[in-house]
């Protein structure tokens, strides 16, 4: 009997305080999202300048959101060749850092005569550098996109992160525990092969962009605001209406809240930076999104809607050229010759 009563206690308990704390945190992160917001942030419009004043404290707490290390080479980059198709000449990049850590990359350069221009080009969720020359593009997502930059006379600096759920599951655990995020470590080996990619590539440091995919869409919203070198980005199958991608369960797209993929969960996030509010931290330089009509990942009238409010910016700093949403009519791809178009228009 004793068992009886307190399984029953337990389910009725527990279901109650469950529903109640679930209203409770997403009222508190959805609808009290935009007073945080007008508490957070003080743009003033006037101009670039009073502009990167005004949004400079909201860039010291999304690198102290982050958690980006101070991570310096430990030795000489290692280079060596790394052949993936007849038409394209790669190799296989890799800095030894401090700590025990490596910055690796794939590093593709056109040959004959180029300009010096740069595109950091950022692999998805699970995948590889490779996947952007057309190597294991199974799906078809990346239409080889690395490859189509090289003929066109960029060099593609395309980085290896950890890729899959549960390894990057394991590991944004211990991130957090320290108090930031394994993107941040992974932003800060990037900054590291910037600086020594003009030793190994003809690299003009006022031509250098970025374009991901996917996760590396993430890479590239999330590292813009605090690297200048980054001069023009693209935001390919990211991009989102984050309240709601992030809390709030809806058939028209697929909510994190419903995945196993915890760390997509970064602590502080809905505080300040939903994604039209990071994304004005790399105002006013160009960048642009894209987003699939058939991609669940968000719902394309809400993807809409959230670019309008990080447009606005651009828009009244007098540059609403410098920022595009390309709507296609693709899934969960990149659509190449925009992006493509729009890295040749500002770099």
């Amino acid at each position: 009997m004793r068992s009886v009563t307190y399984d029953s206690w337990r389910r009725e308990r527990n279901r109650r305080q469950r529903v109640e704390l679930e209203d409770f945190l997403r009222r508190t992160l959805v609808d009290g999202y935009a007073t945080r917001r007008e508490d957070a942030w003080r743009r003033d419009h006037t101009d670039e300048d009073a502009y990167a004043a005004s949004v400079e404290p909201n860039r010291r707490r999304w690198a102290r959101l982050l958690g980006v290390p101070e991570l310096k080479p430990a030795g000489p980059v290692e280079v060596e060749d790394h052949p993936l198709r007849d038409d394209v000449t790669t190799k296989w990049v890799r800095l030894p850092l401090d700590n025990g850590l490596s910055a690796e990359a794939v590093l593709a350069t056109p040959r004959g005569d180029h300009d010096g221009r740069l595109v950091v080009f950022q692999h998805g969720l699970d995948s590889v550098p490779e996947i952007a020359f057309g190597v294991c593009d199974e799906s078809g997502a990346y239409h080889e996109a690395g490859v189509e930059l090289v003929r066109r006379g960029f060099t593609v600096l395309a980085p290896f992160n950890v890729a899959g759920y549960e390894e990057r599951n394991r590991l944004q655990r211990l991130a957090w525990i320290g108090g930031g995020l394994v993107e941040g470590i992974e932003f800060a080996r990037a900054r590291c092969l910037l600086d020594v990619v003009a030793d190994l590539a003809p690299v003009d440091p006022g031509r250098i962009g970025m374009w991901g995919q996917s996760w590396g869409g993430l890479a590239t919203q999330y590292w813009m605001p605090l690297e200048p070198r980054l001069r023009a980005g693209v935001i390919s199958s990211y991009f989102n209406e984050r309240l709601g991608k992030l809390a709030v369960p809806d058939p028209r797209y697929t909510c994190f809240l419903d995945t196993p993929a915890f760390h997509a969960h970064h602590p502080g996030l809905l505080r300040e930076f939903a994604d039209a509010d990071l994304l004005s931290l790399i105002c006013p330089r160009p960048v642009m999104v894209q987003h699939g009509r058939a991609d669940d990942i968000g719902w394309p009238a809400e993807v809409a809607a959230e670019f309008e409010r990080a447009r606005e910016h651009w828009a009244r700093l007098g540059h609403a050229d410098r920022v595009r949403l390309e709507l296609h009519g693709g899934g969960h791809e990149v659509e190449p010759d925009s992006a493509i178009t729009w890295l040749e228009r500002w770099l």
